[in-house]
């Protein structure tokens, strides 16, 4: 992963199964923090490479500033993260009881038509 690969490929390069390496971050916080480093790391090589390139060549420049600027503007904060899944946790529970109250509706509207001697609608 120090060298930039995903999990998947890491195992693969292990031969285990990915599965086995998210379990092993899971339950153990020191070789999640060793992973995280690792990926931090294998960027930073790329990283400098740009950065020396933008400084002597302006088509570099400018792609690094448009990179940064679309990074920039795609990342979210934590607070933002957040309120996007408490709304996202929001409309789930929404939608759940706005079906509940449908099904509950057509059943009570086909019960009264059953009543009233009515065939109900297809």
């Amino acid at each position: 992963m120090g060298a930039g690969l995903s999990l998947r490929q890491a195992a693969a390069c292990l031969g285990i199964n990915h599965a086995t390496i998210s379990r092993a971050l899971v339950a153990d916080e020191q070789l999640k923090h060793d992973v995280e480093v690792a990926r931090t790391r294998s960027t930073l090589h790329p990283l400098a490479c740009i950065l020396r390139e933008a400084g002597k060549n302006w088509k570099a420049a400018v792609w690094l500033l448009e990179h940064l600027g679309t990074v920039a503007y795609n990342e979210k904060t934590p607070q933002e993260k957040a309120e996007i899944s408490a709304r996202s946790s929001a409309m789930t529970v929404l939608e759940h009881q706005l079906k509940e109250r449908m099904v509950a509706e057509a059943r009570a509207s086909l019960t009264a038509r059953k009543r009233g001697g009515q065939s109900p609608a297809p």
